[in-house]
C-alpha cells in the first residue's frame, strides 16, 4: 500500500477540524453499533467453550474485524496496534451487550433496531461533517472502500496530532499538496 497516497486521499476529504472531531467520535460508535447489530442479524457461530468477555457465542462481524484489522496491519502495525486498544474492547463490549441484553427494549426498541438508529444517525452527522464544515462529500463517495479505513485513519489522526506520529518533511510535503487539492476543488466549485 502507497501510504503516501493513502495519507493524501484521506487529508483531502478531513482537513477541517470540526470534521475531524465528528468523524473521531462517530466512527467508533459506528463500529460498536455495527458489531451488536452483526450478532442479532447475522449467524453467530457456538464456539462450544467460553472464551472471557465474548461468551460461548460469537457473532459474524467478529470475523469481518479480523479481516479488516489484519489489512491494518499490512498498511502500519503501529497504527494497527493503536486501532485494536480501542476496536477490539468495542467489539468484545459489544458481544457482551448482544449475550446478555439482547432481549431488553432501549427506548422502546429492540436492540437491533436501537444501534441501527445510534449507526445510521453516526453516518447523518459525518456527512453533515463534510457537506457543512468540509464543503466537500465524502471519500466514500469515490470509493467505498474508504468506509473500511476509517477506524485505521481517525487513530492515525489522533496519534499525529497528540503525539506527533509520522511527523516531519514527508508530512509537510503532503500537507501541501492536500491544502493545494482542497483549493482547487473550492476553487473549480466557485466557478
Amino acid at each position: 500500500m502507497d501510504w503516501n497516497y493513502m495519507v493524501f486521499n484521506y487529508g483531502k476529504f478531513h482537513s477541517n477540524a470540526v470534521n475531524q472531531i465528528i468523524h473521531i467520535v462517530c466512527v467508533p460508535i459506528i463500529i460498536y453499533t455495527w458489531y451488536v447489530m452483526m450478532s442479532n442479524w447475522w449467524p453467530q457461530i457456538e464456539l462450544g467453550f467460553e472464551i472471557p468477555f465474548f461468551g460461548d457465542k460469537i457473532g459474524a462481524g467478529f470475523w469481518i474485524n479480523i479481516c479488516v484489522s489484519t489489512a491494518y496491519f499490512f498498511i502500519d502495525w503501529q497504527v494497527a496496534a493503536a486501532v485494536a486498544l480501542w476496536w477490539w474492547p468495542a467489539m468484545a463490549l459489544g458481544n457482551v451487550k448482544w449475550l446478555a441484553h439482547g432481549d431488553e427494549l432501549y427506548f422502546g426498541y429492540s436492540q437491533f433496531h436501537f444501534m441501527n438508529i445510534v449507526n445510521i444517525a453516526s453516518w447523518i452527522a459525518q456527512f453533515i461533517g463534510h457537506g457543512v464544515f468540509e464543503r466537500r462529500a465524502p471519500a466514500i463517495k469515490t470509493n467505498l472502500a474508504f468506509a473500511l479505513l476509517a477506524p485505521f485513519f481517525i487513530t492515525f489522526e489522533v496519534m499525529n496530532s497528540i503525539f506527533g506520529f509520522r511527523e516531519g518533511a514527508n508530512m509537510k510535503k503532503l500537507r501541501i499538496l492536500i491544502a493545494e487539492d482542497i483549493a482547487e476543488f473550492h476553487g473549480q466549485k466557485k466557478i
